[in-house]
């Protein structure tokens, strides 16, 4: 870049007020996301306690349905910081230009690669365990990976939602 062009560069606004904004908007966006993705879970609570028998939180954690979630979260995230206007602009829609990450940031390469991958890996680590290790199940330690798992599927998201939105 050129210093004639200098001028011409647009900063990203990181006012107190927009900062806030953008807090506001990724925590609206995490609660929807985690109310909506975690309804059929509620509705199995609400309906198991109608009928007056124990919650099977446990086949929740075995079945891998939480990990299925913090996948579909990770996923979704992704397209749409690859969809964002912040993203975009780095590439002129071709796809073999968005597998090249010549012009990447560290945080696009953590965002878009590593941390999908990473994910991906452990929930199907965790999904594989149950169906075929069953006797070598515990419950506890499963139930604290898959916890930390979706822990930090939710932290990933608000800040790639933080950085995404204007």
């Amino acid at each position: 870049m050129s210093l004639s062009n200098a001028g011409n560069m647009k900063m990203p606004n990181y006012s107190m007020s927009n900062l806030g904004v953008r807090s506001v908007k990724s925590s609206v966006w995490l609660i929807f996301t985690v109310f909506f993705g975690l309804l059929p879970m509620v509705l199995v609570w609400v309906d198991v306690s109608l009928i007056n028998k124990n919650f099977p939180f446990e086949e929740f954690v075995i079945n891998g349905s939480f990990m299925f979630f913090a996948t579909a979260v990770v996923a979704s995230v992704t397209v749409d910081y690859i969809l964002s206007e912040k993203f975009s602009n780095n590439w002129n829609w071709n796809f073999f230009e968005i597998l090249t990450p010549k012009n990447w940031s560290v945080f696009e390469i953590f965002t878009l690669f590593l941390f999908p991958l990473l994910i991906l890996i452990a929930c199907v680590i965790l999904f594989y365990i149950p169906y075929y290790r069953s006797n070598m199940i515990k419950i506890e330690l499963l139930k604290t990976i898959e916890f930390y798992i979706l822990l930090t599927t939710l932290i990933y998201s608000f800040v790639v939602k933080f950085f995404a939105f204007k």
